[in-house]
């Protein structure tokens, strides 16, 4: 749905509910529901003014089914979101249904757009077999033990990396609706002319080789500034021969942290404090005595103060000039 009343806060709406009827299928089928979608995301303004203001509130999606009353009840208390723009995501809906009546009904007052919904009752389980680390050669990552193999019939091989380059590239021509029913979307051909907007201030990666800092999942980040670009190339000789009739998906893994620059997001004009690995949430308890939760510091390790100096070496370079002269 796009009829629901938006709020001037950005991203919130009026609380609104899209019913899809499922048609009929045997009680003990295993359901599951798949919606590929977007959602048009608040940020930390809109954090600000659901914390001021105790009559605003953020509702996530939540699924609804009919009871043998015809009364609504909620079977899904939090049914998430898609992870990023145009995803698809799976509501698992076996054993949900109290009565024969399949409608289900979503309600949130978040702005979410739907592109396609679908039904299917015959899925079973793959385990982890599309995590990294699951590779038809029995290599793993590191987290979940080598020699893992995926379910029979469905081979999957994690390609190593051969090389991963940062360098500076520009931004790309974005373009936006201005009703906001589609996700802003980005022209890579064309590069602007002018930033859009300055780094925050602090040191980046140095440009170069990377791929030291991309191997493994650990606290050294690859720390790009506005307009970086990383450039990453994977070996496809491991790849088995297709089967007749078979096709080949890719799913790309990364792992990592984005700071957006609202005036309301903790730290927004500096790099640091960086990211950890083991973080409880950010940012964390700093020297300055200020506290945000449990006790915690960024590692102070050899390894990690070696990475500090080999890497983060790149001073921010403004890309947009004061309008004032700064003294």
């Amino acid at each position: 749905p796009t009829g629901f009343r938006r709020n001037r806060i950005l991203g919130l709406a009026d609380l609104h509910s899209l019913t899809l009827d499922l048609g009929g299928f045997p009680d003990s089928a295993p359901v599951a529901l798949y919606l590929t979608g977007w959602v048009f995301w608040t940020d930390s303004n809109a954090s600000r003014a659901l914390m001021s203001n105790s009559r605003l509130r953020m509702i996530p999606p939540y699924l609804q089914v009919r009871n043998a009353r015809g009364e609504w009840v909620t079977a899904v208390p939090d049914m998430g979101l898609p992870s990023g723009t145009n995803r698809t995501m799976r509501v698992d809906l076996t054993g949900k249904f109290p009565s024969a009546d399949h409608r289900v009904r979503i309600v949130t007052n978040l702005c979410v757009y739907w592109d396609q919904i679908f039904l299917t009752t015959d899925d079973r389980p793959l385990g982890n077999a599309l995590e990294p680390g699951f590779a038809a050669s029995g290599a793993g990552d590191g987290e979940r033990g080598p020699g893992t193999q995926p379910p029979a019939g469905l081979p999957a091989t994690e390609l190593p990396l051969v090389s991963a380059e940062l360098h500076y590239r520009g931004f790309s021509t974005p373009s936006s609706d201005p009703e906001h029913l589609r996700p802003d979307w980005f022209d890579y051909v064309h590069v602007m002319a002018e930033a859009p907007w300055n780094p925050f201030l602090g040191r980046y990666t140095r440009y170069g080789a990377v791929d030291n800092l991309l191997e493994g999942t650990d606290d050294r980040l690859v720390v790009m500034a506005t307009g970086d670009e990383a450039t990453v190339t994977f070996s496809g000789r491991r790849l088995p021969l297709l089967k007749p009739g078979w096709k080949r998906d890719f799913f790309l893994y990364a792992r990592g942290y984005a700071k957006d620059g609202e005036p309301n997001t903790a730290y927004y004009r500096t790099v640091e404090p960086l990211p950890f690995y083991e973080m409880a949430n950010y940012p964390y308890s700093l020297a300055s005595g200020r506290s945000y939760g449990p006790q915690q510091h960024y590692p102070n390790t050899p390894e990690q103060r070696r990475y500090l100096r080999e890497y983060e070496t790149r001073p921010a370079r403004l890309l947009i000039p004061p309008l004032a002269p700064v003294f």
